[in-house]
């Protein structure tokens, strides 16, 4: 089985923002970045796209147009609670110097903690490897498929920001013998 992780493309939205599970659309370049992740994605046969439903994903799983998408709100990004559409400068230095100090088990202001996030993703991905096709395609966020690499590869989640994933990256893994490989990341 190859699982395709893509990241949603460009946000509509300054990036001196937090932006976690707000509903953000993509920028006018969305046409641009979907023919360069077409161009990387090879002809799948038996495949089965997820989504988060989160706009900037759902928008490009189905403009890839490989098969019919199944949104799944365990692909969300991170809930940045009180945070969502500030500016990170506009955080109250104590709390973000707080959170970020430990931001696997601390959680924003009334949101997740990425420990939180990589539970929901890692239960997504056994649930999604149970299932019987050769292909699986899934649209989600920098944060949440980065919690994915970091389990694959047993990472400690503190060390998530080392991992590269640009906007409209695609990356792949194999999953076979009750083995996960990672074939490639950040195309």
């Amino acid at each position: 089985m190859h699982i395709y992780l893509i990241r949603h493309t460009t946000p509509d939205i300054e990036l001196d923002h937090c932006y976690g599970q707000s509903d953000i659309d993509v920028k006018d370049s969305f046409n641009d970045e979907v023919s360069r992740i077409k161009n990387i994605l090879p002809e799948l046969n038996s495949v089965q796209v997820f989504s988060s439903p989160l706009q900037r994903c759902h928008k490009l799983a189905n403009a890839l147009q490989i098969g019919k998408v199944q949104t799944d709100n365990r692909l969300k990004e991170i809930n940045f609670g009180e945070w969502e559409l500030k500016k990170w400068k506009d955080i109250a230095k104590e709390e973000f110097d707080f959170w970020i100090e430990d931001f696997v088990n601390r959680r924003a202001a009334d949101g997740e903690c990425y420990r939180d996030v990589s539970k929901r993703m890692v239960g997504f991905l056994n649930d999604a490897i149970k299932m019987d096709y050769e292909n699986i395609v899934i649209v989600s966020h920098g944060g949440s498929l980065r919690t994915l690499f970091a389990h694959i590869s047993e990472a400690p989640l503190k060390n998530l920001f080392r991992i590269n994933i640009d906007f409209g990256s695609v990356s792949r893994l194999s999953y076979e013998n009750n083995k996960f490989k990672i074939d490639f990341i950040n195309r």
